[in-house]
């Protein structure tokens, strides 16, 4: 919805046949919501480094380091103990996340933009930190590369050793 603000004064000199007449009116500006850049859903793996994002935010009235910019998500539990920092000033922004550490779930998160005039956008996107990939490559190196005095390794529940398993049982060939 379009919110007309007043701004400032214009004086009107009208001059015709010799006579001249002036009158002050306000004038109108219509003033539109203010623009922020999109942002693309996202996957993080679980207690990753913080992601960063470019944000643009600009206006048609208010200057762009005079923009309010919040953030706000659905789901603090994922950032408990995280972060979620907005930096930077003027058009270009910085929006760094850091998901809670061992934590996963999806959150949506929503950027904010409002003017002097009091006219906002948002700007949503979702963030879903996912479980940490497991290195089953160095799990089977470490089982194999064990030497003839070692323990037999336990691996979902089955017992290998380097004599008598094999790369294809740890795969439940």
């Amino acid at each position: 919805m379009r919110r007309r603000n007043t701004i400032g004064i214009i004086a009107l000199a009208i001059a015709a046949s010799g006579c001249s007449d002036s009158s002050n009116s306000p004038a109108v500006v219509d003033n539109q919501a203010p623009t922020v850049s999109s942002i693309a859903d996202i996957a993080v793996e679980a207690n990753s480094v913080a992601v960063a994002f470019d944000v643009t935010v600009e206006d048609d009235i208010t200057a762009p380091e005079d923009l309010a910019v919040t953030i706000s998500n659905d789901n603090a539990d994922l950032f408990e103990g995280g972060e979620i920092i907005l930096d930077g000033s003027g058009a270009d922004r910085r929006l760094l996340i850091t998901p809670a550490p061992a934590t996963v779930g999806s959150a949506t998160l929503t950027v904010t933009v409002t003017d002097q005039g009091g006219l906002s956008t948002d700007a949503a996107f979702m963030i879903t930190v996912t479980p940490q990939a497991a290195v089953f490559g160095t799990s089977v190196r470490n089982i194999f590369a064990r030497g003839e005095n070692d323990n037999p390794e336990t691996v979902n529940d089955k017992e290998y050793n380097d004599e008598t398993s094999d790369f294809n049982d740890l795969l439940g060939g």
